[in-house]
């Protein structure tokens, strides 16, 4: 582009068809603007059940929580070098590419692909790590889990209180449970 070049993410597995860039730099090049195109899957390929039931899950889950709507979204895209340096300079050191490049506010035009079979080998995402990867994802980019944690405490301190007076009363009436207080 006029502003230095562009920078194409995609996955080598070729999950993510090759072809789908011509599209994908017309539409960088073409519209003033654009500073990011995102290829979308219009279907998820052949994943398993649990699989497909889980990522939505999630994409749900991080969209009620942050307002970011990652549904059929992929790490394939097509950036500006202004936004490629924007991303550099973030502080992250876990990072979710997919959601960190929409949260940067960059203008975002879509194009949708039909995830193919991968051609190559098996990934190498356990229930673990994408479980790990999940909850770091979903803690990176919302506060809400910080606000639980912070309500829960409240709540045990609240009720906290209530015990130490109760059993305080009951020490100065002569009623406390031997040795409790």
């Amino acid at each position: 582009t006029a502003t230095g070049g562009c920078v194409a993410v995609m996955d080598s597995d070729l999950q993510h068809p090759p072809e789908t860039l011509v599209e994908m730099y017309r539409l960088l090049t073409n519209n003033e603007g654009v500073d990011v195109v995102e290829a979308r899957k219009s279907s998820r390929g052949k994943e398993g059940f649990a699989y497909k039931i889980s990522a939505g899950l999630f994409y749900k889950i991080l969209k009620g929580m942050s307002k970011i709507d990652l549904e059929n979204a992929s790490d394939f895209k097509l950036m500006s070098r202004q936004v490629v340096d924007e991303l550099l300079s973030m502080p992250e050191r876990q990072t979710f590419f997919r959601a960190m490049s929409s949260w940067v506010g960059f203008h975002t035009e879509f194009v949708y692909f039909d995830v193919p079979e991968r051609q190559y080998g098996k990934t190498k995402w356990s229930l673990k790590s994408l479980v790990r990867y999940a909850v770091n994802s979903i803690t990176s980019f919302t506060s809400i889990p910080l606000q639980i944690v912070t309500v829960i405490g409240v709540i045990f301190m609240v009720f906290a209180l209530i015990v130490g007076v109760q059993t305080l009363v009951r020490y100065l009436m002569g009623r406390a449970v031997e040795g409790f207080t």
